[in-house]
């Protein structure tokens, strides 16, 4: 979470391929370990083309701006890559 334009003191990437059941339970998970200790942090989704719904569950986090618990605003963003690269190809995209 990000609170007054503060930048990110931590980064998380998540590359993921297949992954719509854990996003929410991991983006929680994240939200409930970091939140209580860490005033500026931010999750990167990066999705190598998943045809499950990952996308689709992510928009649904990042339009809600949860990260599952009551009140917390969410501090994330998705990277979609059209196509398959591969994991190591992924890890270049991601900087």
């Amino acid at each position: 979470m990000i609170k007054d334009n503060t930048p990110p003191k931590l980064t998380i990437i998540v590359p993921t391929l297949r992954e719509a059941m854990n996003i929410p339970i991991l983006v929680k998970e994240i939200t409930t370990a970091l939140e209580p200790v860490l005033p500026a942090w931010e999750i990167i989704i990066v999705d190598d083309n998943s045809r499950d719904g990952t996308v689709k569950i992510c928009d649904r986090l990042l339009k809600n701006k949860r990260g599952g618990l009551e009140d917390k605003s969410l501090s994330m963003k998705l990277l979609h890559q059209p196509f398959y690269p591969g994991i190591k190809a992924l890890f270049r995209f991601c900087g």
